[in-house]
């Protein structure tokens, strides 16, 4: 970690202390094939700005802190990189990956469904509908879809 974002998290890890607050970390590795891609790990620490807003209005007493880690390598590098972690206890909380990769990772018991939660939250709500086959495996839901992706077609001309 950086200096000066070092700096920020442990202020904020002794301000946790300091208000008796425990702070939750969860880890995240994303993958992108440019540096635009970053905000798929940026985006994530900016969800758990808010949430930490939300819970500070209802006086919880934690706080959620996300650990992000952002490559540009190759999916199968990144891949190998996740398996190893999966198997050795070492995983990240939250991962991005492919929806093929679903019942594999359902398989290997590397993921949790998610069904028990979804319905808990109207965060979920939102979710078009067809987006969900994407991550369902066995009837149940493993993953939240990201985003979609507009793929054109272009004809070419005569």
């Amino acid at each position: 970690m950086r200096g000066s974002a070092w700096l920020v998290w442990a202020a904020v890890g002794f301000w946790a202390w300091a208000q008796g607050q425990q702070v939750v970390t969860l880890r995240a590795w994303t993958i992108g094939p440019e540096e635009a891609s970053r905000t798929r790990a940026t985006n994530l620490v900016q969800a758990a700005e808010e949430l930490n807003q939300a819970l500070a209005r209802e006086g919880a007493s934690y706080r959620v802190r996300v650990e992000t880690s952002f490559e540009t390598t190759s999916w199968d590098n990144y891949h190998r990189r996740l398996l190893l972690a999966f198997q050795s206890g070492q995983a990240p909380d939250i991962i991005q990956t492919t929806h093929v990769d679903t019942g594999v990772y359902a398989e290997g018991r590397y993921i949790t469904p998610l069904e028990p939660y979804l319905n808990r939250y109207h965060t979920f709500e939102g979710v078009i509908p067809a987006l969900w086959k994407a991550v369902t495996y066995k009837g149940q839901r493993w993953g939240v879809p990201q985003d979609t992706e507009a793929r054109p077609f272009y004809k070419k001309s005569p």
